[in-house]
């Protein structure tokens, strides 16, 4: 059985448009989702203000249910849930972070959030 079978079902119910299923996403992967926000602050020599974080998770959350929930059938279980909302987190922050002139410091996040790397599931 698919070690991440019970994510698959969760993000299955969301977009069958289960408001509880979208309550336990959000409360099962907020965490890490607000933390892929900080980090990619930092990374970017930032001290992200608890108003820009908010605003990152707001854009994050919505991103998953624009276009009838592209971004959430995207997932197809290869690996957890929260390592593939983590790095669409960290792709929207900082996304919405260069809008906002931060520069990159580089690396291989960098390169990755760049779009450089293939950010796909990597089945970890």
């Amino acid at each position: 059985m698919n070690p991440n079978a019970s994510d698959q079902l969760l993000v299955e119910s969301c977009l069958e448009g289960s408001q509880g299923a979208w309550n336990r996403l959000v409360d099962q992967v907020i965490g890490v989702v607000h933390f892929a926000v900080m980090e990619t602050g930092w990374s970017l020599g930032l001290k992200p203000q608890p108003e820009e974080v908010e605003k990152i998770l707001s854009e994050i959350f919505t991103e998953l249910l624009r276009l009838d929930g592209a971004a959430l059938r995207e997932y197809q279980g290869q690996s957890k849930l929260s390592t593939y909302l983590a790095m669409l987190a960290r792709k929207i922050a900082w996304s919405e972070w260069k809008k906002k002139g931060a520069v990159l410091h580089g690396g291989e996040m960098g390169a990755a959030l760049a779009g450089e790397v293939d950010i796909r599931e990597t089945g970890a």
